[in-house]
């Protein structure tokens, strides 16, 4: 079934993620279109995760932790991306999408192309599965291996006195002096050589002190040099290339990748699949070579044929005779001596003058194990007992007198064998559909089979803390099984099984949750928001007219698709009835509710409105307004005659009022002009020219033949009743602003920012923001912005600045910084204030080189789950102490917070202290060992038997107030043995800050390259700086910190990750 998502039209941080998934889908499709034809050439992925990390056909991503990418890339230059669970449950185990864990191919090569696979893989996952919900899309085009195809590499090895496992599992001794061919495959494409010496001066026991492999084109030679590994390629010294641990070396993309995985230990991956690892044990070199099932029944040497039967393993390359298998070791010593390589065949370098005789001593007298362990189990018991009776033990003890090399011989046997065990075991293939479709309410069903690959091999089938009610697990026989249960409520649940074989092979399968919720008859639809990492489908709902909401609980509103008109009230019919009505029309309006009509009040035979008013109307109402030449009154409906007569009026002379009106009229010998304004004389009223009234502001008429002196507008007759006098009219303030009297009339003046009307009384406002804009004049700073005011302008700052200096300037926006703190492990003894917060443990039967840092990494994540665990169900055990002893605080355990300090060997196995820091935090000793002890069952299965003890007891003295501590600390022994330990705890601490396998030439430039590639990448974290404070708290920096001797600088590898560089100097 294809599920279809629906974005929303509305522009959230969700939609805008999911757009930029699509548009990465369909850019995807249009770039590269089929990908099909790529898969082929990939490289199947390991079933688990420690396949992976045995097969060098992969190596660790360390910036995405639990995943691997193939090593070289394939024929297309694409490659496989494989991720494994890291939950202690199933810890291992193969996952697949959904989500930002999930295995899936790589269209481009991490290391060989790290640009475009930033750009089309990288950048692709996170726009997807990083918060949009839609991995679907991304695994659509990055298909996800199951596995099903692999085969796992065959591990065999050499190590002590010589000590030999054929890959057909048959084991000797041989006490060769020389240079011999140990594997070759039989084209001529890899060889395996190895050079012996006598392992001291006092016996002809012989170990390895050099190997040389790989062709003649591309060799590799790792010598012994004192303790430590000599590494040559092609005859260069290439030693100070892998100095570090997890540091690589490779001429091409395409030749034999070296690694240091250890600080004793080189890892050489050849693009053919063949795996070599060279290592120290109690200074002696031995090696592990691990060959892909393809090269069976294709090679000979010392190693034997691999084809299955140890019983031609040893056959000569002269003749084809084949020794018995049953023979002694004398047999099988002349039988060895026929692999004796010459110089025609050396892929060995030698020093000038020298050849492969030089390495050789055919008079030399070997040791014969069988014999010595005879002599010794019959005469040494104390040796016997020590070595647990095991022959090679025996052998290496005896012969050197050194009980670290026996003791070395005994761990490496078995850790080989556990190795041996673990790349060889495949877990159980689980098939089931790949959606599982639950109905809240009623009991769902899933199906499912089980099938174990391996023969004779068991399994069982778990959940993985899968915590709701109303399940059932049920095992239907022949590996089917059912999952019945019943959801009583829609939300997000995740459903992972687990199936787990009798050698601790795990495997994982999670169907996609298609969770429907819908009441009330709605229907599911194949629309829905999937959850971040994908485990589940909240499906929405198609609901029936009178429901609604995500799952049909809700009254529909009826309201949303019914409009009633303005003012209308609607009222929402209550389901399951459908739909809603409108209420009755506001006063003034007739209708429905849903439609309403204004009724015009002015248009009814009522008079509406009192005298000297006239209606208007209005929307919904009407109003009465005093009619031309009326004013309001105090009381309702009451319109008073204005007297225009009052104050300044437009009349030559006399002013009559009327009842909404006025009129004018001339004094005798004076007539209205036509404009009904304006008086003139009659001619019969004209004075004689020379008459006594003012002659430039006044005119004369004879009235009743009595000369009359009037005056023009704007003026008045003086007392003398002849002259005029000009009339102050500014008296009467009839202007906005300032008055001006004038002769005969005034002016208006209006106040700065401001403009005179055209009535010439009123005063506007000036817009002078406008008026500059207009001109192209500037009134304001180049930084601030005009305002107009009444009158005037002011000049701002624009939003988002501030005027603190003189200029506008943008206002700090404190936003939170994300700072990543590193994960360093400490070295030496802890300081005191976390000593005593620390466990004393010890792992029983391991050793510091068994004790490997890829158990170390197992171990630390083991922890961390199993305190998440415990934590979450006991909360009040698990508050984390402050450093300071001040104050205690929650706590979140990662991976990273679980620190592993003095590593060193003791009688009952490798012991450290073990602490859990977060920040400034430290979770309790009584926490920690509660949480051991409820999970030694989960690191029992991971191969885990722990002892502990608290590294600090406290015992308390009244002795003046003073408390004493008595402090248990692990003695080391003076001299060159602390600094032994003291080398190999700094570089431990090296290769976990690091976290820089082979992919130097990848991690560095990732940040960068993530810039370049992707421009709205939603998931990247910021990467501050961060410097540690006196406090012991980190904070962001804007630049790198230098190291000083107290505050360790810490910078930014890639966009994930932060290294502490540890001075990289004497300090260290």
């Amino acid at each position: 079934t294809n599920l279809v998502y629906r974005l929303s039209v509305s522009v959230d941080d969700l939609q805008l993620r999911r757009a930029e998934c699509l548009k990465a889908y369909e850019e995807d499709i249009e770039l590269y279109g089929d990908i099909s034809d790529i898969l082929p050439s990939l490289e199947p992925c390991p079933c688990t995760f420690f396949q992976a990390i045995q097969d060098g056909r992969f190596q660790i991503d360390f910036t995405n932790f639990g995943c691997f990418y193939q090593t070289f890339e394939s024929r297309t230059g694409s490659a496989q991306y494989c991720c494994y669970s890291l939950s202690s449950r199933s810890f291992g185990a193969l996952t697949g999408p959904p989500g930002l864990l999930g295995s899936s191919m790589l269209l481009f090569h991490p290391v060989t192309d790290p640009f475009f696979y930033a750009l089309r893989d990288l950048a692709f996952r996170q726009r997807c599965c990083a918060g949009a919900g839609l991995c679907n899309l991304f695994f659509e085009r990055r298909p996800s291996d199951s596995c099903r195809n692999y085969e796992p590499v065959f591990p065999t090895w050499g190590l002590g006195d010589p000590h030999f496992t054929t890959l057909d599992g048959k084991n000797f001794t041989f006490n060769g002096f020389g240079e011999y061919t140990l594997l070759q495959v039989q084209d001529g494409s890899f060889t395996l050589q190895g050079r012996t010496e006598p392992a001291s001066d006092e016996t002809t026991a012989t170990v390895f002190s050099a190997f040389a492999f790989g062709s003649s084109s591309a060799r590799v030679e790792i010598r012994r040099r004192s303790d430590e590994l000599l590494v040559l390629y092609n005859g260069m010294d290439v030693t100070n290339r892998i100095a570090n641990v997890n540091d690589s070396f490779n001429e091409t993309a395409f030749h034999p990748l070296i690694s240091r995985i250890d600080t004793n230990s080189i890892r050489t991956s050849f693009p053919i699949g063949i795996t070599v690892v060279i290592s120290i044990a109690a200074t002696i070199p031995n090696f592990v070579i691990r060959l892909p099932q393809n090269f069976s029944d294709a090679t000979s040497g010392l190693l034997g044929n691999f084809n299955g039967d140890p019983d031609d393993d040893f056959m000569s390359p002269i003749n084809g005779i084949v020794t018995s298998s049953d023979a002694t070791d004398r047999e099988i010593h002349s039988y060895a001596q026929l692999w004796q390589i010459s110089d025609a065949t050396s892929l060995f370098t030698y020093p000038s003058g020298m050849s492969a005789v030089d390495f050789s001593k055919p008079s030399h007298r070997p040791v014969y194990l069988d014999e010595v362990v005879m002599d010794v189990m019959a005469n040494d018991a104390d040796i016997a007992s020590a070595c647990n009776n095991n022959p090679q033990c025996i052998f290496d003890y005896s012969q050197t007198n050194d009980m670290s090399v026996g003791m070395a011989t005994l761990a490496t046997t078995e850790e080989n064998m556990m190795d041996q065990t673990q790349a060889l075991n495949t877990p159980p293939q689980l098939n089931g559909a790949r959606l599982f479709s639950v109905t809240v309410g009623q009991e769902s069903v899933y199906s499912f089979n089980v099938t174990e690959i391996d023969e004779g091999d068991t399994f069982t089938v778990e959940l993985d803390n899968f915590t709701e009610p109303n399940f059932a697990l049920n095992d239907l026989g022949d590996g089917s099984y059912s999952f019945t249960w019943t959801l009583m409520e829609p939300r997000g649940v995740s459903l992972t099984f687990i199936a787990r074989d009798s050698q601790g092979g795990t495997a994982v399968m999670s169907p996609q949750l298609l969770i429907c919720g819908c009441m009330n008859n709605g229907v599911c639809t194949q629309i829905g928001v999937t959850n971040t990492d994908g485990g589940y489908i909240l499906l929405e709902c198609d609901c029936t007219e009178a429901w609604d909401g995500r799952y049909c609980a809700d009254d529909a509103d009826g309201c949303a698709q019914l409009t009633c008109f303005e003012g209308v009230q609607c009222f929402d019919l209550t389901a399951p009835e459908v739909g809603a009505i409108c209420g009755g029309c506001p006063a003034g309006y007739e209708g429905d509710g849903e439609k309403c009509a204004d009724i015009n009040e002015c248009n009814t035979t009522v008079t509406v409105c009192g005298e000297n008013s006239v209606c208007f109307n209005t929307e919904g109402s009407f109003e009465c307004r005093c009619a031309s030449g009326y004013q309001e009154a105090s009381g309702p409906d009451q319109c008073l005659d204005i007297n225009e007569c009052s104050g300044l009026n437009d009349c030559d002379q006399n002013c009559v009022n009327t009842p909404g009106s006025y009129t004018c009229e001339c004094r005798i010998g004076f007539v209205l002009d036509n404009d009904q304004r304006s008086c003139v004389v009659l001619g019969s009223s004209l004075c004689p020219d020379m008459n006594s009234c003012d002659g430039e502001n006044g005119v004369c008429t004879l009235v009743a033949g009595v000369e009359t002196c009037d005056c023009l507008r704007g003026y008045s007759l003086a007392l003398d009743l002849q002259t005029c006098e000009d009339i102050d009219e500014c008296m009467l303030s009839p202007c906005d602003h300032q008055c001006e009297n004038t002769d005969g009339s005034f002016l208006c003046e209006c106040r700065p920012g401001y403009i005179l009307s055209s009535d010439g009384t009123t005063c506007l406002d000036t817009n002078e923001c406008v008026e500059a804009a207009m001109e192209g004049r500037t009134v304001c700073p180049e930084t601030e912005v005009c305002n107009n005011t009444l009158g005037s302008f002011e000049c701002v700052c624009p939003a988002g600045t501030d005027n603190t200096t003189g200029t506008c300037e943008p206002v700090d926006v404190v936003e939170p910084t994300r700072v990543m703190i590193p994960v360093n492990t400490p070295q030496g003894t802890p300081p005191p204030t976390l000593l005593e917060n620390s466990l004393r443990v010890t792992l029983q039967g391991l050793t510091s080189t068994t004790f490997t840092s890829a158990r170390q990494i197992q171990f630390k994540i083991l922890t961390a789950t199993a305190s998440a665990g415990f934590c979450g169900a006991n909360p009040d055990e698990c508050d984390a102490r402050d450093a300071s002893r001040r104050k205690r605080a929650a706590f979140a355990p990662q991976p990273g917070d679980v620190n592993i300090a003095s590593i060193m060997d003791s009688a009952d196995g490798v012991q450290f202290f073990l602490y859990v820091l977060i920040g400034s935090n430290v979770l309790t000793p009584d926490a920690l060992g509660a949480i051991i002890d409820a999970s030694s069952s989960i690191y029992e299965a991971a191969g885990f038997v722990i002892t502990y003890e608290r590294a600090v007891e406290e015992s308390v003295e009244e002795s003046g107030g003073v408390s004493t501590r008595t402090i248990i600390i692990a003695s080391v022994c003076g001299g060159v043995g602390a600094s032994l330990i003291l080398l190999l705890v700094v570089l431990l601490i090296i290769c976990i800050v690091k976290r820089n396998l082979i992919a130097a030439p990848m991690a560095a430039p990732m940040a960068k390259l993530l810039e370049q590639a992707v421009e709205n990448d939603y998931s990247r974290p910021a990467v501050p700086v961060v410097s540690m404070t006196d406090n012991g708290n980190y904070q962001a920096v804007d630049k790198q910190f230098k190291a000083t001797d107290e505050k360790p600088a810490i910078y930014p590898t890639d966009s994930r990750h932060f290294m502490n560089p540890l001075y990289r100097d004497d300090k260290a």
